[in-house]
């Protein structure tokens, strides 16, 4: 179960040591790209403009510390919480490489957050 999650670890930990950045820094970007990169092959990709210290960040590569959540502007689309949910499941769902519920919770866990 957790061969895949283990391996995506791994990387970042040796990455981290590589780029001279945290791991925890590491990370956290990992989960964001993952998840602009799953938006991406989306149907809903030209539904979310990217803004906020991510897009800053992504531009610049400012050396400090990256917001922990990704800011989108919503475009031609409902915004109720239940619809959204419906809509963010479906993009994470997209993705070539699947992981189970407890490999996302494993990589969240590891990630230092706690859950809400």
């Amino acid at each position: 179960m957790a061969d895949i999650a283990a391996s995506v670890l791994t990387r970042l930990k040796n990455k981290a040591q590589a780029s001279g950045r945290s791991y925890q820094l590491c990370l956290q970007l990992f989960c964001q790209e993952e998840f602009l990169r799953r938006l991406e092959k989306s149907k809903y990709a030209e539904n979310f403009v990217l803004k906020g210290g991510l897009f800053i960040y992504s531009l610049t590569e400012f050396d400090s510390r990256v917001t922990v959540d990704v800011d989108f502007l919503l475009r031609q689309m409902p915004n109720t919480p239940e619809q959204l949910r419906v809509v963010l499941e479906e993009i994470i769902a997209a993705c070539d490489i699947t992981l189970t519920r407890e490999e996302w919770y494993e990589l969240y866990l590891a990630s230092g957050h706690l859950l809400p």
